[in-house]
C-alpha cells in the first residue's frame, strides 16, 4: 500500500476511533489514545491501555511506562520516531485497572486494521494483556516472556509491561536483555 493510501486509511481509522461509544469505556475519557509512530516501521509496540497522561494527552506511552519504553529504545538505538507504538484498547480503563475482556473485544476491530495497516515484521507485545489478546489464550507472561512467538507471518516477542518493570526494578536488566535481542532481529530487517 502506498504511504499517502496507508496513512489516509490510518487517518479514517483514527477519526472512527475518537467517536466510539462501543463499550463503557469511552464514558470516562478525555481522549481516545490512538497508535502512533512511524507508519512504515517494520516495528510495532504493543500495550495494555493509556494511563492517565496517555488520556490527557491523547498520546500513548508518554507517563512513568514511556519514560522507561524510551530509555529502553535508547539503549539498544532504536528511535522511537522509527517505531509504531499502541494499545489494546484506546480509552482508559478508570483506576488504570484491566481492560475487562468485552472491552478487548469491542476494541479488537482498530487492533487488527491497525496491524493489517502498518504490516509490521515485528510486534513488541508489552505485558501478559498484549500478548494473551494476539495470541488469544490466557497465558503468563513469564511463560512466553523473552521468547519469539509468531502471529501469522508477523514475528512476536513477548516482554514485560514497562509499568510492570516500574514496580519491580529487578526486572528491568531482564527487560533490557530483551531489548537486545528484539535489536538484533530488527537490525536484520533494514538491511
Amino acid at each position: 500500500m502506498k504511504n499517502k493510501n496507508k496513512l489516509k486509511c490510518i487517518n479514517e481509522l483514527k477519526s472512527i476511533a475518537k467517536s466510539c461509544k462501543n463499550c463503557d469505556l469511552h464514558r470516562n475519557r478525555t481522549n481516545v489514545v490512538f497508535g502512533e509512530g512511524n507508519i512504515d516501521s517494520k516495528i510495532l509496540f504493543l500495550g495494555e491501555a493509556p494511563g492517565y497522561l496517555e488520556d490527557k494527552t491523547g498520546k500513548p506511552f508518554v507517563g512513568a511506562s514511556g519514560k522507561l519504553l524510551d530509555e529502553m529504545l535508547k539503549e539498544v538505538n532504536i528511535l522511537r520516531k522509527d517505531i509504531y507504538i499502541c494499545n489494546i484498547v484506546m480509552c482508559r480503563p478508570k483506576n488504570n485497572r484491566r481492560p475487562f475482556f468485552n472491552e478487548l473485544q469491542k476494541c479488537q476491530k482498530y487492533l487488527l486494521t491497525t496491524l493489517l495497516l502498518i504490516k509490521p515484521k515485528i510486534i513488541v507485545t508489552l505485558g501478559k494483556t498484549a500478548i494473551s489478546v494476539l495470541l488469544k489464550r490466557n497465558i503468563y507472561i513469564n511463560q512466553y516472556r523473552g521468547n519469539w512467538k509468531t502471529y501469522f507471518d508477523t514475528l512476536v516477542f513477548p516482554t514485560f509491561h514497562p509499568a510492570y518493570a516500574l514496580r519491580h526494578t529487578d526486572k528491568r536488566c531482564i527487560m533490557l536483555d530483551d531489548f537486545k535481542k528484539i535489536k538484533e532481529v530488527y537490525d536484520t530487517l533494514l538491511d
